[in-house]
């Protein structure tokens, strides 16, 4: 294994439990030994900057953050956390008319908006956290066919939690290509775990140069995109614990 220099991680269903709440007991003792070894290590999540901040500021982080899927970056939160940039995003008119096409549709009833997003539309099931997460890909499938007519411009994903719309060209992969370009890291040094289709655009650029990859999640379909690539670690448990396994593995077999 290569040297990882840059550590990336989604929040929900991967630092937290799969249902956003709680972490495993092993997490913080693990990064903290992965910064002492040099280790820069970030946040990219679906998840406003906001929320993300706290998160960051939770585990004592030192890298980035890419909040929105990609729309929000915080290159250096530990010096200025509000020192966000654009990567990206829908416009506010653009979000409001999608919402009313969503809203118009009756998914409403069963389907409720994330206010504190500012360049995208996240839509969280009325039971959350107690939902099914295994029924978030048939949820997803029924806002696309609501949004048929702007699907060209749109990203529609779903993550552990809920429905993520965002801008075509505005997503997790983006946001690290951006956060390698400005700290002027080598993407093949790149490491990024995930657990769900919101996360599937960083694995893919993360793969194609040629990173270290881990997923921790229950999606098959996630899964079975990844089996042919040599350098993805497949945890054994979900969630956080498989994080914690996977913090567990760099340490054991990355170069520092």
């Amino acid at each position: 294994m290569s040297k990882i220099k840059l550590l990336l991680c989604d929040i929900d269903g991967t630092l937290t439990g799969a249902n956003g709440r709680g972490h495993s007991a092993r997490l913080l003792p693990l990064l903290l030994q992965l910064k002492a070894r040099g280790a820069i290590i970030g946040l990219v999540t679906g998840r406003e900057t906001l929320s993300a901040r706290v998160v960051h500021r939770l585990f004592d982080l030192n890298g980035p953050i890419v909040g929105e899927n990609g729309a929000e970056i915080i290159l250096d939160p530990a010096a200025n956390e509000w020192d966000a940039r654009r990567g990206g995003g829908l416009a506010s008119s653009r979000i409001a008319t999608l919402a009313k096409k969503i809203a118009d549709c009756g998914l409403l009833e069963h389907l409720r908006m994330d206010v504190e997003k500012k360049h995208m539309l996240t839509l969280f099931h009325k039971t959350f956290p107690r939902h099914r997460p295994e029924e978030l890909p048939v949820w997803s499938r029924r806002v696309a066919s609501a949004l048929q007519e702007d699907l060209a411009d749109l990203e529609i994903t779903y993550s552990s939690a809920a429905i993520d719309i965002s801008a075509r060209g505005t997503n997790k992969g983006r946001g690290i290509e951006l956060v390698c370009e400005a700290l002027q890291i080598a993407p093949h040094t790149v490491a990024f775990v995930g657990d769900s289709n919101n996360d599937q655009a960083a694995f893919d650029f993360v793969r194609r140069s040629g990173g270290e990859l881990a997923f921790v999640g229950t999606d098959p379909a996630v899964k079975k995109s990844l089996h042919d690539y040599p350098r993805v670690y497949f945890a054994q448990r979900y969630a956080s614990e498989g994080a914690a396994d996977f913090f567990q593995y760099l340490l054991e077999h990355n170069d520092y």
